[in-house]
């Protein structure tokens, strides 16, 4: 699962701007996993089934295709790297909006990123980073450069089928 929102960024911000002041943002990226793990409960999806779709399920392709930090994470698993997000399974909920799109999530208590408790009693703390990026490693690309002559002579194909393409279904069109 994941989200396609955009962090907030404004002038003005700063890490005592309250959660209602903060200017609207889509709700997604507040309370989507809060959200899936609301509505699957209230239509009795498992709490097992929940978590591994929400991580598993997410990581595991990532892992498959060579991105071998999501190899090594999302499981609960000696040896492994996970970040722990301790909530209550009967009271966890979204609390974002169309309104108040930055609103945080309620029944999360702690939440543990890279050993270290960054969610303590349901706050976050302040000046608490240890997330770490993950990214594909470096490599040499795969691609041949499209040379002039070649971009033209596609191009010129492509036009030549859509103009084909079109003959044929105005003749095709004509004829009903």
């Amino acid at each position: 699962m994941a989200s396609d929102t955009m962090p907030i960024i404004a002038e003005g911000i700063s890490w005592d701007t309250s959660f209602e002041d903060l200017p609207n943002t889509h709700p997604r990226g507040a309370g989507s996993f809060a959200r899936a793990l609301r509505m699957w409960r209230e239509n009795g999806i498992t709490l097992m089934q929940s978590i591994s779709q929400l991580n598993y399920n997410s990581a595991r392709p990532l892992g498959e295709m060579g991105l071998k930090a999501m190899q090594e994470r999302d499981r609960m698993q000696e040896g492994m790297v996970a970040d722990i997000t301790i909530f209550n399974p009967a009271t966890v909920t979204d609390t974002a909006t169309y309104v108040q799109g930055a609103l945080p999530s309620e029944g999360i208590p702690y939440v543990i990123v890279n050993g270290t408790i960054v969610v303590k009693e349901a706050e976050v703390l302040k000046d608490v980073n240890p997330g770490q990026p993950i990214c594909y490693e470096p490599t040499e690309s795969r691609r041949e450069p499209l040379s002039v002559e070649s971009w033209i002579n596609t191009s010129m194909l492509c036009r030549r089928t859509s103009v084909v393409a079109c003959r044929e279904r105005n003749r095709t069109t004509r004829t009903s």
